[in-house]
């Protein structure tokens, strides 16, 4: 998959910012089926990053607000906002 010139500007005004490497903006459109069958690089692996980013800043933000949560707290609470349900109910 290769998105034109006019495309990648379409998303930067849109998302109102660039990127520095297009290739980056090619991976986030590419489905893994392609990806796989190609040999590039595809949105699975930015999916994953972007958990752990999420669930990192879930962890800081709990901590913050409950410096003194237990690690079992701490993990039900996590639980609870990382869930796919909840989180698509964020605006």
């Amino acid at each position: 998959m290769s998105l034109s010139d006019k495309q990648k500007q379409e998303i930067r005004e849109i998302c109102g910012f660039g990127f520095k490497d297009d290739k980056l903006l090619e991976q986030i459109f590419t489905h893994s089926s392609y990806g796989n069958q190609h040999g590039i690089p595809h949105n699975e692996t930015l999916s994953t990053v972007g958990d752990a980013v999420s669930k990192l800043a879930f962890s800081l933000i709990l901590y913050e607000i409950y410096p003194n949560i237990s690690k079992d707290s701490l993990t039900k609470c996590k639980e609870l906002l990382e869930g796919d349900n909840n989180l698509q109910n964020w605006n």
